[in-house]
């Protein structure tokens, strides 16, 4: 019996040092109040008895969004609730008044003021993660199905042309460049391209674009994006004829004529985009439509294998882009 005393008195004791050590570290971070003084905590006491405390604390230090939401989810019944969500509000109520100070006159007036709805409710429903469906297909002609008039008279313009090099048999097959795998990733380069762009105008992790299979079923805060990729075509007046790029090689001296550089014609492609951006149950919802065409500045592609990738980037780009001017978003650099 004395012994199991003995065992006890020692187990308390050395429970009780633990316990003052977990306080004193504790009482250490209030008094200090700065991040290192909580990872210093967090690495003595991963489990400690004061950590919901601690994170409190850390949240009033650094104001950093994904700690507010970690603590929500973590500590639902927590006392720090009011201080924590106190600070949340405040987070977002500045992003969201960045936001409109950063916007000018030059932008959509209707696309601004359903953003910031979108970024309000958000900021109510504590929700950080906007879904994003995309669909497409595509409608591409290879050069030889065209009709023989199309055929015939592009192979005139090439033979009097800086090549000298008639189209037929000079082309290069535009469908078997769209498999399913490039479709994949098109459609990702799309999802990185606008998550950068939405994520750019506030704050590091505030919101998130992540792809989803389903289109919106009405309880979601979802962006619906469709588009048919199909031929360019060479002139809005003309437009039975196909856009012909030309392919060829860099110069290695300056004696070389046009006709040595060239490799090969490819025809060049546009994309129509449609975009509805939905927010739950119909409270409001924003709808354009854009097509888009490869720049200028790549007309003169010199790859020898990832020009129809480089033309569709870009298509997907240009779109990026107008999402960003419609929203009125500006990247960080631009700010």
């Amino acid at each position: 019996m004395k012994k199991l005393l003995i065992i006890s008195a020692v187990f308390f004791t050395i429970i009780y040092f633990l316990f003052l050590n977990d306080y004193f570290e504790y009482r250490q971070v209030k008094t200090d109040r700065t991040t290192e003084s909580c990872n210093s905590y967090y690495l003595q006491f991963p489990s400690g008895y004061f950590t919901e405390d601690v994170r409190a604390i850390e949240i009033e230090v650094t104001r950093d969004i994904e700690k507010v939401r970690w603590f929500f989810r973590d500590y639902p019944n927590s006392e720090y609730l009011p201080l924590v969500s106190l600070i949340n509000l405040e987070l977002w109520n500045e992003e969201i008044n960045n936001y409109e100070l950063s916007v000018t006159d030059n932008f959509d007036k209707d696309a601004i003021n359903f953003f910031k709805s979108v970024l309000i409710f958000m900021r109510d429903s504590g929700k950080s993660t906007i879904n994003m469906n995309i669909t497409g297909l595509t409608d591409l002609k290879n050069f030889e199905n065209y009709p023989k008039d199309v055929i015939d008279d592009w192979n005139y313009w090439g033979s009097l042309g800086d090549y000298k090099k008639i189209v037929s048999g000079n082309i290069e097959n535009i469908t078997n460049n769209y498999s399913k795998n490039d479709i994949v990733k098109y459609e990702n380069s799309l999802l990185s391209i606008i998550n950068d762009k939405f994520e750019s105008m506030l704050s590091d992790n505030f919101i998130k674009v992540v792809l989803t299979n389903d289109k919106y079923m009405g309880n979601s805060l979802q962006i619906d994006i469709s588009y048919k990729i199909k031929n360019q075509i060479q002139d809005q007046d003309q437009d039975k004829y196909p856009a012909v790029w030309v392919l060829y090689d860099q110069p290695s001296s300056n004696n070389q004529s046009k006709s040595e550089l060239f490799k090969s014609y490819f025809l060049g492609i546009s994309i129509d985009f449609k975009l509805d951006f939905y927010m739950p149950n119909n409270l409001k919802s924003f709808h354009f439509e854009k097509s888009t065409t490869p720049l200028d500045k790549i007309n003169n592609i010199r790859s020898n294998s990832s020009h129809y990738k480089i033309l569709t980037t870009q298509n997907f780009e240009n779109f990026a882009n107008e999402i960003a001017n419609k929203f009125g978003i500006k990247s960080k650099i631009q700010q």
